[in-house]
Order: C-alpha cells, then structure tokens, then sequence
C-alpha cells in the first residue's frame, strides 16, 4: 500500500515571518547563502513546528514531498540542514520553472503538475500544505484527485503552518 503524501511548500508554510504569535516561543531565524534569490535570504520558523511535522511524518508514516521553489538547484538542502535532520526522508522533485504544459498554467503550475503525476503512478491519499497556488491550482488537483482522500491545508503566509492546521491533519489522517 503506497504511503500517503505530504505535500509541503516552504516559503510561507515553514518559513514565516511571525510564526511564534502561533506557536508561543520564539522563532529561529538565520539568514542561508544560496545561489537563488539574489545569493542571501533570511529564513524563520518555529521549532516546535518542525518537531510536530517530524511526529507526523513518523506516526503516520507519511511520505515528505517538498513542492517549493527552494527546489532549484537544491537550495531547500540548504534550509533543511538547518532543521538538525528532524526532518528527513523528505522528496525533493525538480523545480520546473514557469513552463507551461498538461494544463496546469503560471507560476505553480509545475507543484500540481508534481501531485497529478503522483497521483498518475500511485493514486494515494495526500496533504498539500501550500500558501498560495492552492487557490491558483487547487480545482486541477481536486479534479485528478476525484474519489481519493485529500486536503488542502492554506496557512496564513504571516505564520505559516499553526497548531490548529497540524490537529487538522491529524484529524484527516485519523479519518483514513
């Protein structure tokens, strides 16, 4: 039986510019060299987040997938070494960039196009933990997911992924 999905952004969703009004501690923050976006960028998040998205991943057995833009030229690597490996066994498919193809159109359109391939070669049910394409993708997604379990979880960009938005998908997963 194929695992199911976690669909995760970064941006937003994990990085956040305000995560501990949620999340009652104060966030982390550091600032990564990539080769993407200019060569810096400051990344924040709430440990305690990460600690719930590792007990997640491991109490359901869940499959990681990150869908980001961070995925160019393996730049999430360079976040996700600062999680001190609590996240692991995570996916990382390529970015695509801002092609257009399989009707899926604009700047997301690669993240639904990763979950309708997915759901092509292994028709699971999944989580898609994204800030803004949902609303931009999400009908797509919903039509290729007809009659497989799913949820669309769309944190507020300020905080990112909160602790009502992880009891929501204990709950989905619970309903499996």
């Amino acid at each position: 039986m194929p695992r199911t999905r976690l669909y995760l952004d970064f941006d937003d969703v994990i990085n956040a510019d305000y995560p501990e009004t949620v999340w009652g501690r104060r966030a982390t923050a550091v600032v990564v060299r990539t080769g993407f976006r200019a060569g810096a960028y400051r990344i924040v998040w709430a440990p305690q987040l990460i600690d719930e998205l590792a007990q997640v991943i491991a109490d359901y057995n869940l499959e990681p997938v990150w869908l980001s833009t961070w995925n160019y030229d393996d730049q999430i690597l360079s976040a996700v070494d600062l999680f001190d490996d609590r996240l692991t066994g995570l996916r990382i498919p390529e970015y695509t960039g801002l092609r257009k193809r399989e009707g899926f159109v604009g700047a997301g359109y690669w993240k639904a196009s990763v979950i309708a391939a997915d759901l092509d070669t292994s028709p699971t049910p999944f989580i898609w933990a994204e800030d803004t394409e949902i609303r931009l993708h999400g009908d797509a997604v919903r039509t290729k997911a007809a009659g497989i379990p799913h949820l669309f979880v769309e944190p507020n960009p300020y905080v990112g992924l909160t602790p009502a938005d992880m009891a929501g998908i204990r709950r989905f997963l619970d309903s499996l």
